[in-house]
Formats: C-alpha cells, structure tokens, sequence
C-alpha cells in the first residue's frame, strides 16, 4: 500500500468510525458545536487533536495529529515503529528506520527543495537540491566529510573531488566556450595540472610547479606538428621530446663500445638502420660479424623495455 492509499485508508477509516459511533474521542456528542452537522447522519466537519488508528494487537500504526503544534501524518509498522512521517518534520517528509532515527527527508527550506539520505549514526551521506536557477549533488563520507559535488552552472555541469580534510582535488567541468576542462590539484588546493581545448579547437595539456601556477612548465598541444614543452619564447631553450626511436639510437650511439657503428632513425615505421663501416682491408666476414654484434646490442635494449615492435634494416658504408 503506498502513501496516497494509506492517507485515504485513514480518512475512510476515521470517517466510518465516526458513523457507526465506535470512536469515543470522535462521536457526536464530543464535537465542538460547530462541529455538528444537521443532518444526523452526516459529520461535516470534525475538530479534534489527534486520531490514532491501531492493528488487532493494539499497536498505534498511523497517528494524525499535530508534532510540536504543526499538522502531521506519522506512519509505524506492525510493530508500533516509526517508518514514516510526513508534515513539519525538518520542514517536509521524512522516512525513518527500525529505531525511528530520520535517514531520509525531503523539504522544502525557503522555497528551496532538498533531498537529503543519512546513515545509521544520523551524519548526512547525500544531499540533493536546487536553488532559483541550478541543481546540486553532494556525497558525503561516513564521518559527514565532502567528498563529491556534482553542480551545474551557467556553462554547463561541474564534477568536484574533495580529500578528506575538504580541500578540492580534482574539477571536471563545462566551459564558457562550450568545451571541457580538467583540473588537477594537490592537497592545499595548489594547481598542478590541466586538461582544457585550445581556441582552435585542439587539446593541450598543461603541468604547473607549485610555486607558480600561473606560467605552465610544461605544455604539450595537439595543434602542434611535434609538442612543445616551452620554458620561454627562445626557440634555443625549448626541451625537445624525443620519439621511442630516436631515445634508442641516441642511447646506443652514446652507450654502445662498437668501433665504426651508428644507429639511425628514418621516416619507416618503427624502424632504425643499423650502419657499419668498413675501409677496403676490412674482410666480409669482420663486417658482418660487425653488425651481428651491432643488432644484438639494439636488440637487447628493445627487449628490455618490451618493445617488440623494432624493425631493424642493415647499411653498409665504404670509407
């Protein structure tokens, strides 16, 4: 039986009770004159302060009545435990569990409505509303910490993390261009980095120090043919971010003891030309032995790293 059937249930209920005279609290002779219809058989109205209905073992299940001198419909089960109360309890409906504590309540503050759930210790886990204009999310943790905020704004949503001290972590929102930003931040709330869309339209990636969170150290765009990570406006002081590739070629060009070997990167996909060179006292097999040991040495870093995917070409070059 849902709440519309058990409030007409009542009604019904208190209004056959009053016929058939079997309430004393209700009948006739106890009605305030203006109470009184002048039809005998018909009540037209009825002042009291309370009605209470109970079950075949004498448990109150449903009380009309008045809770700190406001109108109130309060619900029990079987047992004579409040579940259900509805009327200026907090400012609206409220739902309670075995022990009768309030673990969901839905009202209306300032004309402001709010749904609110609690847990079994009566700290607020979630609690949802609207103000004139926008809606709002919050989740709580058990000890009744923001930890969540879902929210929308003029531009569109915005999804908040918290720690568990309350300071925010981590934004993902709706911007004022009708793009979508990240923002990362450390647990005083320091900016460290962030996701957002250029003006034409590509995406950039910005990491911050956290002594300064305005000028990004490093910034990498899409919009670009090879990523920038700028420190200034100097083409000479920009980092360069290497491909697997060429950090390979470089690292074996730099670290591998082979006389008259050089690795080399090409525009073939995964690709690197292994080059040995040779003068013409150099016999066939010195040179192919050369290289043997040349691929070896490449192939070893690759799998080190489980980067199975190297493809390997062999150059020979006459000095």
């Amino acid at each position: 039986m849902n709440f519309k059937q058990i409030l007409l249930y009542v009604v019904s209920i208190v209004y056959l009770s009053t016929l058939i005279g079997c309430s004393p609290t209700l009948r006739s002779e106890n009605l305030m004159p203006h109470a009184r219809a002048n039809n005998n058989n018909v009540i037209d109205n009825i002042v009291c302060k309370e009605v209470t209905i109970v079950n075949d073992e004498g448990k109150t299940i449903l009380t009309l009545g008045n809770t700190g001198g406001h109108g109130s419909i309060l619900v029990n089960d079987k047992e004579g435990k409040r579940i259900v109360g509805v009327g200026n309890l907090g400012g609206g409906f409220m739902v309670m569990n075995g022990d009768g504590d309030g673990t969901l309540f839905i009202r209306t503050n300032n004309n402001i409505p709010s749904i609110e759930f609690l847990n079994n210790i009566g700290t607020s886990i979630y609690i949802g509303g609207t103000d004139k204009d926008n809606s709002m999310v919050a989740v709580y943790s058990k000890t009744g910490d923001l930890i969540a905020n879902i929210s929308s704004t003029e531009e569109g949503g915005l999804f908040s993390l918290y720690n568990n001290i309350g300071n925010i972590v981590a934004g993902l929102a709706a911007v004022s261009n009708g793009n979508g930003g990240l923002v990362i931040f450390d647990k005083e709330e320091n900016t460290l980095a962030t996701i957002e869309t250029s003006k034409d339209g590509g995406g950039v990636l910005s990491l911050f120090n956290k002594s300064n969170t305005k000028t990004p150290v490093i910034e990498l765009s899409t919009t670009d043919t090879v990523p920038d990570i700028n420190l200034d406006a100097s083409s000479g002081t920009k980092l360069y971010l290497p491909t697997r590739l060429e950090w390979l070629a470089l690292d074996l060009n730099a670290g591998v003891p082979l006389p008259n070997v050089k690795y080399y990167t090409t525009t073939k996909l995964n690709t690197i030309i292994v080059s040995v060179f040779y003068s013409s006292t150099t016999t066939l097999k010195e040179r192919q032995n050369l290289m043997r040991l040349a691929k070896k040495a490449i192939r070893d870093e690759a799998n080190a790293r489980n980067w199975n995917w190297l493809i390997l070409e062999e150059q020979y070059i006459e000095y």
